[in-house]
């Protein structure tokens, strides 16, 4: 295994279930994929190799043809994915037995599940936080409304207070002519 084949949710990733469940399905066949089918898709795995590999024995068992180490290499080579034969071999040592097939394959499962609902939290996190900040702009923008609003008063205010002032200053005036 390289270090670019681990993707960067490590954490919900095992290797070795994947691994497992890939060398369970290489030694036995369709048999093995009756028993995991109704738990995974190829979606489930996180290692590229994985999900090739579950996708090439998909094909294999849907078309009637045989599962093995050599058929899934072949049909990995016949879908333009380049992989070493090796590689695929080394999956076949991580089998324990297909007993414990299905219990991998639902660890897969259960961790794919497990990303699936954080990569949906997540998205309705950036969905709330994008509201938040759409929130944010307006209540900005409200305050510099209210600001404006607040100093279009003042003016007016002192408008008025000078119009008063002046009013009352020519009715002195008046009243004074008046008087004269």
């Amino acid at each position: 295994m390289n270090l670019s084949d681990i993707p960067e949710d490590f954490a919900h990733w095992s290797p070795e279930a994947e691994g497992g469940v890939i060398g369970g399905l290489l030694v036995g066949g369709a048999e093995a994929f009756d028993l995991v089918a109704d738990l995974l898709s190829p979606g489930d795995f996180h290692g590229t190799l994985q999900a090739a590999a579950y996708t090439a024995v998909q094909a294999l068992v849907l078309s009637g043809h045989a599962v093995d180490l050599v058929s899934v290499y072949e049909e990995l080579q016949r879908t333009n994915d380049s992989v070493d034969i090796q590689r695929l071999h080394e999956f076949t040592h991580l089998v324990v037995g297909l007993r414990v097939l299905r219990q991998h394959a639902q660890l897969v499962a259960d961790r794919a599940a497990i990303k699936k609902n954080e990569q949906r939290l997540a998205a309705e996190r950036s969905d709330l936080e994008s509201q938040l900040e759409t929130i944010s702009v307006r209540e900005n923008a409200l305050k510099q409304k209210e600001l404006q609003a607040k100093a279009a008063v003042d003016k007016a205010q002192a408008d008025a207070e000078k119009l008063i002032a002046d009013v009352r200053e020519e009715v002195a005036r008046e009243r004074a002519n008046l008087a004269e």
